[in-house]
C-alpha cells in the first residue's frame, strides 16, 4: 500500500479555483502531504481524479487514494470555525462568542471599532470562517450577509417609517415576539399603532440594551429615567436598534398585522397574551403575572 508521510499536525492546504491536477499535485508534495507529486499525479490521472477546489484540512496518517478521494468528493474536513450568533444578539455579545472561538486572529478591540454605529446590522447566522480569518473579514462578512439578506425587502420598501426605524423595530420585535411570525406582526402591529398615536411603547426590552436590567430587575427610578432607551418616559422608537434582527422579524416590522389590541404581556411560559384595553391588560397581569 502507497502511503503518504506522517502528519504530526493538521496541514491547510488550499486549492485555488481553476488549479491543475498537476499543481495540486505540487501542493501537496510542498506540504509534505505526498513523498511524489510526479506518482501522485499519474495515478490520479489514471484514477480520473477531478480536484475540487477549497479549503482542506489533513491532520492524520492518510494514503494517497483517501487524500485523492477527499479531493475528488470536496471532502474538506474539519478545516473551518463553526459560530453561530442567535437572532437578536447584540454586538457586544457578538464580540464574545468570538472571543470564545479558535478564530486565531480575532480582536476584539478592533472588532469594536470596526462595528461601532452597526448595531442592527450585522446578519445573525452560523458562519464558517478559516482558523486564520482575520477581524476585517469578519466584519465584512457580517454586513455583505445583511445586506444580502436583505437587499429584496430593502428595494421593495419605499414608503414611510425609513429603513432604519424598520431595523429598530425589528429588533425590538426580536426580543418581545419570537415564539412565530403570526405573534412577531401582531406585536409589529401594536407597536407601529402605538408609534402613530403617540403612545409610548413601553416595552422594557431596550433596558436590557441600555443599562443591562430585565424586566424582573427594573425599579420605578428605571420607568422615569430620562434614558433615551426608556420606552415609558419616551414616545417613538430608541435612537437606535438593541441587537441584529433576523429576517423574520424584519420582515414582521416591514408587515404589521391589524388587530383591535394596543396591549400584550407575556405569562411564565412565554405564552402572549392581547388586550384590547388597558383595563384588560390589567385583567391580563392579575391572572398571569
Amino acid at each position: 500500500m502507497v502511503r503518504t508521510p506522517r502528519i504530526e499536525h493538521q496541514v491547510l492546504v488550499t486549492v485555488p479555483e481553476g488549479t491543475s491536477l498537476s499543481q495540486t499535485a505540487t501542493l501537496l508534495e510542498e506540504n509534505n502531504l505526498v513523498h511524489s507529486s510526479l506518482w501522485f499525479r499519474a495515478l490520479a490521472q489514471f484514477q480520473g481524479i477531478s480536484v475540487k477546489a477549497g479549503t482542506y484540512a489533513f491532520q492524520y496518517e492518510r494514503t494517497i487514494i483517501e487524500i485523492m478521494r477527499r479531493l475528488n468528493a470536496g471532502d474538506y474536513g474539519d478545516v473551518y470555525v463553526s459560530v453561530t450568533f442567535p437572532e437578536g444578539i447584540t454586538i457586544a455579545t457578538m464580540g464574545d462568542i468570538l472571543d470564545r472561538s479558535d478564530l486565531k486572529n480575532f480582536d476584539r478591540i478592533e472588532f469594536d471599532a470596526l462595528t461601532r454605529g452597526l448595531e442592527g446590522y450585522l446578519f445573525p447566522d452560523t458562519y464558517l470562517w478559516l482558523p486564520e480569518t482575520d477581524t476585517v473579514t469578519i466584519v465584512e462578512t457580517l454586513t455583505h450577509t445583511f445586506n444580502l439578506q436583505t437587499n429584496d425587502l430593502r428595494k421593495d420598501h419605499t414608503e414611510p417609517p425609513l429603513w432604519n426605524d424598520i431595523i429598530i423595530m425589528a429588533s425590538i420585535i426580536e426580543r418581545e415576539a419570537n415564539r412565530s411570525l403570526e405573534e412577531q406582526q401582531t406585536v409589529s402591529g401594536i407597536l407601529w399603532k402605538r408609534i402613530d398615536r403617540g403612545i409610548p411603547l413601553q416595552v422594557d426590552a431596550p433596558f436590557v440594551y441600555a443599562i443591562g436590567k430585565g424586566s424582573a430587575e427594573l425599579r420605578t427610578s428605571d420607568l422615569t429615567s430620562d434614558n433615551p432607551y426608556n420606552t415609558y418616559t419616551h414616545t417613538g422608537l430608541p435612537p437606535t436598534p438593541i441587537g441584529n434582527p433576523g429576517l423574520s422579524a424584519i420582515e414582521a416590522a416591514l408587515n404589521p398585522r391589524d388587530s383591535l389590541y394596543f396591549f400584550y404581556l407575556h405569562d411564565t411560559n412565554g405564552d402572549i397574551h392581547y388586550g384590547v384595553t388597558h383595563d384588560d391588560h390589567v385583567r391580563n397581569k392579575h391572572q398571569y403575572l
